[in-house]
């Protein structure tokens, strides 16, 4: 699948809610990264066929690890790095604010 997926509109994806999302995340700081899709068991993108939204990924890995070397999701090793907390919540927030903002 890959980027293809992303090169037109499908049921789950709209380029559109895609490039306002990488626009916010650029405008607000930090970095965003659009990851291919991933298998996994979340419902989410069911919601998303009555609702617009988006799943976003809050990277944080323990400190002195990547992403790439810290335990996954699920994992009984798994662990944050907690500081990357209050990053989280002013990115929901100000997605909620710009939202409304919106509407």
């Amino acid at each position: 699948v890959g980027a293809a997926v992303y090169a037109r509109d499908s049921r789950w994806i709209r380029r559109d809610h895609l490039e306002r999302a990488r626009a916010f995340f650029e405008r607000h700081g930090g970095k965003a990264i659009v990851i291919p899709l991933v298998s996994g068991s979340e419902d989410f993108s069911d919601y998303q066929l009555a609702v617009p939204g988006f799943f976003f990924i809050l990277g944080a890995p323990p400190k002195g690890k990547t992403t790439a070397t810290a335990a996954p999701n699920h994992s009984p090793l798994f662990d944050f790095d907690e500081d990357a907390m209050a990053i989280g919540a002013r990115a929901l927030s100000a997605l909620a604010l710009d939202q409304l903002a919106r509407q």
